[in-house]
């Protein structure tokens, strides 16, 4: 996984899911600006993801339906809100 303060990103083929990898905020802009496929999870809650996320990124209630929407082989980018925000570590 990579993460950037609030941003954590699993590589695609890593050997196990917990390897983490920090990425900065201008990594992540190039990644979308590039169309590289990869599915931004927002970390927060309903009410939070409501007030504002990333365009096309997922937002996860249980851990059946991130199993039904993410796969092993997907790389993923998981967010909060910003490099200080409660729910960073927990990602």
């Amino acid at each position: 996984m990579y993460r950037y303060g609030g941003l954590a990103q699993r590589r695609r083929g890593a050997t196990t899911s917990r390897t983490v990898r920090l990425i900065e905020r201008d990594e992540l802009k190039a990644k979308i600006d590039c169309g590289d496929s990869f599915k931004p999870v927002m970390v927060l809650s309903d009410f939070a993801y409501q007030a504002g996320h990333i365009p096309g990124s997922l937002n996860l209630n249980s851990l059946d339906q991130a199993q039904k929407l993410l796969d092993k082989d997907d790389e993923i980018v998981l967010y909060c809100s910003n490099v200080d925000c409660p729910a960073s570590p927990s990602a």
